[in-house]
């Protein structure tokens, strides 16, 4: 059999977490950002995690460095494009890419709206240079509380055009998803796709309650599904997918090895799973190497890969 052909679908990356690590030091220098790091090599070694942490938590801290980059429109549509042109050097021909407007514009200098806009028009350039398709989900942040949340999705609805979906994202614990039930059921009304963060650090109750409370279709993470049997077969009747996202699951210590990850098992149970890199800025993995290490470390085989890119494509947002 041949080897999967690279014309990857991705369904879980976060944009706001995808800077190259030579854009990031430049930035860091150009805002006059306290950091340790001075070289490109300093932030592979030093920023990036290549070994597992303590907790998920760690790693959302990571997420801070980001933000203090993160000023102006010019930067934004920068870094919008250059994550386009990276999908294409990975062998990506579609992508979806999401942030949070909360998140983005903690530092930024502008609107939110000037920020979607700065976006958007790094997205399409990036497009028309490279033909990927490429669409955008708007995150709401669990921990902003939830007048942030309902000004996000008020955000959201408003700018439907501009995006294919929400999420909900950030810690899980202490913030279940039965709390952001309203503002979920606008997006539903509106037709907007839902994906929500679940089961990455909580337990399957919460993917539970992001099916059936936030009329999620697809899950971000959802590993801890297996915990549950009867969600399991819910997931495989209902093909409802789950974002997985390997590398991740193991840096974050959402499982406690690669070869406690359950990938393999979702998908002899028939529950539709993608492959995805999640945050490439901090983790530093492509596409393209999550498919291998799912082959080396999960003992996936190529039928699995075509498989599993074939659950990617039929579930994406993006308009057919």
């Amino acid at each position: 059999m041949k080897p999967i052909r690279p014309a990857y679908t991705e369904l879980h990356r976060h944009l706001d977490a995808s800077l190259r690590p030579e854009t990031l030091l430049k930035l860091l220098h150009h805002f006059e950002v306290e950091t340790e790091f001075q070289t490109v090599q300093d932030i592979k070694q030093k920023f990036w995690i290549t070994q597992p942490m303590n907790s998920l938590k760690e790693v959302l801290d990571c997420f801070v460095l980001f933000q203090k980059v993160l000023r102006t429109c010019e930067v934004l549509e920068q870094i919008a494009f250059e994550a386009i042109e990276d999908a294409a050097q990975e062998g990506i021909s579609q992508i979806e890419l999401r942030y949070s407007p909360t998140f983005t514009g903690e530092y930024a200098r502008s609107s939110w709206k000037e920020c979607l806009d700065a976006f958007l028009l790094g997205m399409r350039k990036g497009c028309e240079a490279t033909g990927v398709r490429a669409g955008l989900i708007c995150i709401v942040s669990r921990g902003y509380g939830m007048s942030a949340a309902e000004k996000t999705m008020d955000f959201a609805l408003e700018h439907r055009e501009s995006f294919i979906g929400v999420d909900l994202a950030g810690i899980e614990d202490g913030f279940p998803c039965r709390n952001y039930a309203v503002p979920f059921r606008r997006a539903i009304d509106a037709g907007l796709p839902v994906t929500i963060h679940a089961g990455e650090a909580a337990g399957a109750e919460n993917v539970w309650e992001a099916i059936d409370v936030l009329g999620a279709k697809r899950i971000g993470h959802g590993i801890r599904a297996i915990q549950d049997a009867e969600l399991i077969k819910r997931l495989a009747r209902d093909q409802i997918l789950l974002e997985t996202c390997p590398t991740s699951n193991v840096l974050t210590r959402s499982v406690e090895s690669w070869d406690s990850h359950p990938l393999p098992r979702l998908l002899s149970a028939g529950v539709p799973v993608s492959v995805n890199t999640d945050d490439p800025g901090i983790f530093g993995v492509t596409l393209g190497e999550e498919f291998s290490r799912c082959k080396k470390y999960l003992g996936l085989s190529e039928s699995d890969l075509r498989s599993i890119d074939g659950y990617a494509q039929r579930h994406s947002f993006l308009r057919k």
